[in-house]
């Protein structure tokens, strides 16, 4: 079985890419390097990590997954009789 590390070398290998080096793959997979992620403010930083070391942000996403799942069931079990409904006297105007 291979590595993570090794499958992004060969994954870049095979497509003419310079693969990174061992340290500078390790570091961008640590959830330290969102310290040093530009796209974001220190204060996002920061709390991002702090987040992610305590366990908040697996939480969140975990309860926000919960929540769309139970949403989308119930557009669902609203919606499906109207939609079956309506194809329904579609299918009676084309005959």
């Amino acid at each position: 079985m291979m590595s993570n590390y090794t499958s992004v070398v060969e994954f870049c290998k095979d497509r003419g890419d310079t693969p990174p080096s061992r340290w500078k793959y390790f570091w961008s997979m640590s959830i330290f390097s969102i310290l040093l992620d530009k796209k974001f403010s220190i204060g996002l930083r920061v709390w991002i990590l702090i987040g992610s070391l305590l366990g908040y942000i697996n939480k969140y996403l975990k309860v926000r997954d919960e929540s769309l799942d139970r949403a989308k069931e119930q557009l669902e079990k609203a919606f499906t009789p109207e939609i079956r409904k309506m194809l329904d006297e579609k299918m009676k105007d084309v005959k």
